[in-house]
């Protein structure tokens, strides 16, 4: 089988969030045709549909402590929380907007995601709950690079 050396890589700027959409779809694809895939990382944004619920979940603070006593979901519901890391929304054209542009929410929601800047340790090399870091058998590295 053949191997994609061609990598997906973010510039800087607003290009760099393209990139969510399309890893998934090449690593299915090459899982498809049985051709070794390797993701190194996300960078230092992380696509919420990449999150466990719990850490997802880390990433809001509430807008009002409960005090002994009382029902901190409660409270939540009431008065809210806020995201303690920059988050953008992104849509599948690479369009970014901030959370609070109202444009973010005019947009056609299929391939809408939203990002989080965790940085990049935390962001880690995971796609879809898993390392992928194959590589075809017979590539020599020293003879490609």
């Amino acid at each position: 089988m053949g191997a994609i050396c061609s990598p997906v890589v973010g510039l800087r700027g607003q290009t760099k969030f393209s990139r969510v959409w399309a890893y998934t779809p090449i690593q299915e694809q090459c899982e498809q045709a049985n051709v070794p895939f390797f993701f190194k990382q996300w960078g230092e944004w992380l696509p919420l549909n990449q999150m466990t619920p719990e850490y997802a979940a880390s990433l809001y603070r509430s807008n009002r402590p409960a005090k002994d006593g009382e029902d901190q979901n409660e409270l939540d519901d009431e008065y809210g929380t806020q995201c303690i890391v920059l988050q953008k929304v992104i849509i599948h054209n690479g369009q970014v907007f901030s959370v609070d542009d109202p444009r973010s929410f005019e947009q056609d929601f299929f391939g809408t995601r939203s990002v989080f800047r965790v940085g990049v340790h935390k962001a880690g090399c995971k796609l879809n709950g898993r390392e992928w870091q194959s590589w075809p058998a017979n590539l020599n590295l020293k003879e490609t690079f």
